[in-house]
Parts: C-alpha cells; structure tokens; sequence
C-alpha cells in the first residue's frame, strides 16, 4: 500500500510485524488487542497502524512473577458499534515482554467525543434518562414484592434521576433554563404546551390508566403522578434526597418540620406504579418533537449520518434542501464575519435586502447557512456569486446539521414567518 510519510512524502508502506497485547481488565472483556503496523519503505519509520480487538480470547496467566522487561505503555481499548458510535477507553499501564500482558497502574478514563457547550446537549440528556429507565428496570425486583426498602432504592433513585432528565432535556432543547429546580411537577408544567398535551395523552392511554377507564374510575394526570415525588413527610424531605439519605438522623430535618431528631417510621417512600409509564412516554414525546422527526412529517429528507462527503459540510445529520422547498446557502467564514465576530457591513446590507427563513452558524466552521425558499431560476448546487457574496449553493445534496438546527428549523417553518423567502 502507499501513503503520505511526513519525511519523505509519497512511498510505499511495508507491513511490520504483527503484535498482540493481552489486556487484563476483566470488566472490558480481558480483549486481546492486534496491532499491524506500517513502515515507511524508505526510511523505515512507522506510519500507520491497523489495531483490533477481539473479545472472548483465552487469557494469558503471567505466574507469580514476570521474567520479561517492563515497559511503560497508555493503553486504548476502542469499539465502534453498528450505528457508528464509538467509545474508548485509555488507562496508563505496563506490559509485560514474555507474556504480552498489559497491567493498568492507574483509573482510567472514557470518552466517545462528545463536545458540550453553553448550549448543553438534550439529546445527550434524553439518552441518559432512556439508559436510567433501562437501568431502573434491571435493578427494580420483577415479578414479587420486594423484600425491603433498601432493596428497591438504587432503581427508584435511578427512575427519579431518568424523569428529571428527560423534562430538563426538553425544557433545554426549547431554550428555556430549568435553572437549578428539581421539583418534578414544576419542570413538567414549565414544558411547552405543545410537549405537555402530547405526554399526557399518551400517559392517559397507558395500560394502569386505561383499566381505571374501564371500570368509570377517575385516571391520574402526569402531573398528579409527578407531585408524588416532590415532597416526603409534609415536605421535610424529598424522594429525591430519600433514595439517597434513607438512614441518615433525623435531625437532618428542619425544626419547622416537627420531625427534627424524631423516631419515625418512613412509611412515606413511593413504590413506582404509574411514574415509569411516564418516564416512558415522556422519552417519547421528546423524540415525537425532535426536529428531525417534524421535518420528516413535514416530508422532508433527513437522516442521521447522511450528510454528503463533501469538504467543510458539518453535522451529524444529512438534510437534502429541496424536500422541503428550500435552498441553502452556505457563506465562508472570511465573507460574513469581521475580526470581532460582527458582520461586514457588505453582508449585512446584502442579508437586510434578503432575509432568510433561517440562519445559523453554530459549529459549521465559521460557515453561515441561510435558509430560502428557491425561484424558478435558481441555480442548483454549485458555487456562486451572489451580487458580490461568494457561497455553495445547497439543493439537492445532503447538507450536513446538527440536531439542535433541525429542531430550531422546524420551529422556523412551522412558525408566522411569512411563507416566502427568497432571494429575489
């Protein structure tokens, strides 16, 4: 094979020998990593390595003690899996010579490349409280009565913490600050109304609601559910801090609340009925609302990891333009924006004279898309220049975007901005 050496340029890449390290840690799997380096066929230096991990492989006992040398080593264990995600994990290590054994020597850390700004990321934060939910249901005894408190705390912690998520994620996603609240019912009313309707009547159809409709009973409201769980023992407590603090004095309580240093019986801990069936379809009311989903209602291209391979086009999400009748145009860095991160005045009087539906320049690299509605001669995708305004024009290619814009574009369409925008 051929590549680039940073020393001699173009040249022929040599396969070096293979060699195998047998990671220790058993909550990874004990993976037998596979490394096959490349070397330059000129200078010999080592350019590239393919490296592999194989789980399940037949470890390798070391002894009592190591006859080989031992070398220093910062040892990864990647894995990407099918939708393309990927995580790693890096620990610093020795291995041993004789028997390949890599042996951490320090905590490790992991990361998958996830970057979080001012904004936050919601879908970040729906996906936590999905994997709590998931948790909570592993943890949570199934199929007989638990045997104790402390038996169901861990899940019911975790439920509490998947709730909470979820609303934040929400109220984040429709820029609106949560602040530092954790009343549950408080966040649940503070949702759009939009979001709210929509949970409570998938809630309302839930199998424990439905019964009770059945036989003429009265169902429970998300809200009635949520205010379960904001208060414990006439508000001297919540089950936010009971799934945590269960055993810690009394005298933790406020005097005002009459139970400071008392003996009590904590007969007030919530068993979770109908709040998972909330947490469920609270998840599920985010995702109806996600601003790929509103665009694919409104018959639009989008999908996750489709974007063209085309050089500076960003995002996480491909969104083909000319589905939803629209144009993008896509405006370099150096053309829009002054030293100071303004406008240059040339652009800012050629956009007051065509304002778009939406715009946005948030990680794009510097770039700026502006979003119109296409006349009949409008130029298809290609490179223009626009009465002095040099930018891509994006019709029917993928444009790559992040969630946050598809969610804020789909506000925009759906929205009293007048119909049409163009650049006319």
């Amino acid at each position: 094979m051929d590549g680039n050496c940073h020393q001699c340029g173009r040249q022929e890449f040599l396969p070096g020998p293979i060699r195998i390290f047998f990671h220790t840690v058993t909550a990874l799997g004990s993976p037998v990593q596979v490394e096959r380096p490349f070397t330059c066929a000129n200078c010999g230096q080592e350019i590239q390595t393919e490296v592999s991990y194989h789980m399940g492989q037949a470890k390798r006992a070391s002894g009592d003690r190591s006859h080989g040398r031992v070398e220093n080593m910062r040892a990864m264990i990647s894995m990407r899996d099918d939708t393309g995600q990927f995580a790693s994990v890096q620990y610093p290590a020795v291995w041993l010579t004789d028997t390949r054994e890599v042996l951490p020597t320090r905590e490790g850390t992991i990361q998958d490349g996830t970057v979080v700004d001012r904004h936050g990321d919601p879908e970040l934060m729906a996906r936590f409280a999905a994997h709590y939910l998931s948790a909570y249901r592993a943890a949570m005894p199934n199929g007989r009565p638990p045997r104790s408190v402390v038996e169901i705390m861990p899940a019911l912690h975790l439920l509490v913490m998947a709730t909470e998520l979820v609303i934040k994620a929400d109220l984040m996603r429709s820029d609106k600050d949560a602040g530092n609240r954790h009343s549950l019912r408080e966040l649940y009313e503070a949702l759009d109304d939009a979001h709210r309707q929509d949970a409570d009547d998938r809630f309302a159809r839930c199998d424990p609601n439905a019964k009770l409709a059945m036989v003429g009973q009265t169902t429970l409201t998300i809200s009635d559910v949520l205010a379960v769980y904001d208060s414990s023992y006439g508000g001297a407590s919540k089950v936010y801090l009971d799934t945590r603090y269960y055993a810690e004095p009394t005298t933790k309580f406020r005097e005002s609340t009459g139970l400071h240093g008392a003996n009590l019986v904590k007969a007030s801990t919530p068993y979770p009925i109908f709040l998972p069936h909330v947490v469920e379809h609270l998840i599920a009311t985010f995702r109806f609302f996600d601003g790929a989903a509103r665009l694919q209602r409104l018959g639009g291209q989008v999908r996750q990891g489709a974007r063209a391979a085309i050089e500076n086009n960003h995002g996480d999400w491909g969104l083909v333009p000319s589905s939803l009748d629209l144009i993008v145009l896509q405006v370099a860095q150096n053309v829009w924006m002054d030293a100071n991160g303004g406008e240059l005045p040339q652009f800012r009087r050629w956009i007051h004279s065509r304002p778009p539906i939406f715009s946005t320049a948030w990680k794009y690299g510097g770039s700026r898309l502006l979003f119109y509605r296409p006349e009949e001669h409008t130029p298809s995708d290609s490179e223009q220049n626009i009465d002095g305004i040099r930018c891509r024009i994006w019709r029917d290619t993928a444009l790559g975007m992040h969630s946050r814009d598809l969610y804020r574009l789909a506000n925009a369409l759906e929205s009293t901005i007048p119909e049409r925008a163009s650049l006319a």
